[in-house]
């Protein structure tokens, strides 16, 4: 969610802390590890990161964690990786958290009070509505860090990834009937598609073209250019069909 280009302040309060950020992301994926900003006054004690799925204003379910080794005395951003990923359900409140136990870390007060972090598919939401974010707990122990002060943000990030293969099971777009369209008549140019559960696409099935090409007699292929922000898989196509486009195959 942070860019590693952030240097952020640092300070130190004596007391161990569980330090964390509240997020969701868009889809659904995997965390396969932990970061967060070291400063040049949090020693060589070991640090552990933990993710908590959010069950309540100020309680969370532990799903994983990983240590970072406590040799490292370098100052800037550190990321470890857990050793199995973490499954994540798009949509769902998740805390990212680490244990500073020498009670030093990194901060910036008043973050989420004016903003959030949007950096798709991870958000951390602003603090609104009675909506807690920039997390903390005082406890040497790993435990679920339910209190905030002044909606502080402790760059305490997750590294998070899409699968990698393709839905096996989920529903999926079929092309059953044949789109068909008589001789002389071109298709119209607008792609026409829905979003199913685990599927994105570009135009609510809600969208009526409002003109259909019928006096360009030449053959034509039709076509828009796009990208997308993660790796996935292309699994199906469609196109609207006007009234006079006849029984020819595309």
């Amino acid at each position: 969610m942070f860019d590693s280009s952030i240097v952020p302040d640092t300070t130190g309060s004596g007391t161990a802390l569980e330090l964390g950020t509240q997020f969701y992301t868009d889809v659904d994926g995997y965390a396969t590890g932990i970061r967060f900003y070291k400063g040049p006054d949090f020693g060589v004690l070991p640090h552990t990161g933990s993710v908590w799925s959010v069950t309540g204003a100020s309680t969370g379910t532990f799903l994983g964690s990983v240590a970072f080794p406590g040799s490292d005395s370098s100052i800037g951003w550190k990321q470890a990786s857990f050793s199995a990923p973490i499954y994540l359900t798009a949509n769902t409140p998740y805390v990212v958290s680490y244990t500073a136990a020498s009670g030093n870390y990194a901060y910036k007060n008043d973050f989420f009070t004016t903003n959030g972090v949007d950096n798709y598919p991870l958000h951390a939401p602003q603090a609104v509505n009675g909506n807690i974010n920039g997390r903390f707990a005082e406890n040497a122990a790993i435990v679920f860090p339910f209190n905030s002060y002044r909606d502080t943000c402790y760059y305490v990030d997750i590294l998070f990834t899409v699968p990698s293969q393709p839905p096996s099971s989920s529903p999926m777009i079929t092309f059953s009937p044949t789109l068909q369209s008589s001789a002389g008549e071109s298709v119209v140019p607008t792609v026409v598609a829905t979003v199913m559960p685990g599927y994105y696409s570009f135009f609510d099935s809600s969208v009526i073209p409002i003109s259909f090409a019928t006096t360009d007699n030449s053959p034509n292929e039709l076509g828009m250019q796009f990208r997308t922000d993660v790796n996935g898989f292309a699994i199906a196509i469609r196109f609207y069909k006007g009234p006079t486009f006849g029984l020819l195959a595309h």
